[in-house]
């Protein structure tokens, strides 16, 4: 399916989608665009809103923390520590 060239939407992503929900076990899958995409509608799924502060690394993809912005929630930095 990946060496079609037709890498969104057409008649492969249906059955892409079922092979990757059979592959993982849950009834359903959808794919996505970009990670920043799929952040976002998980960050949705889950009610994520307005008021909610969700914790996220400071070193990380600024998709992280811009993902949480767009949902109107407050995205609250942690440091990180190699040793912990």
């Amino acid at each position: 399916m990946l060496r079609s060239g037709q890498l969104s939407l057409g008649p492969c992503l249906e059955v892409f989608e079922e092979r990757i929900a059979n592959l993982a076990g849950t009834p359903h899958a959808i794919a996505m665009n970009s990670g920043t995409s799929a952040l976002e509608v998980a960050l949705e799924a889950l009610g994520i809103g307005a008021g909610d502060e969700v914790i996220t690394p400071s070193f990380s993809f600024i998709a992280s923390a811009n993902t949480i912005l767009m949902n109107r929630a407050r995205p609250v930095f942690v440091d990180i520590d190699p040793l912990t």
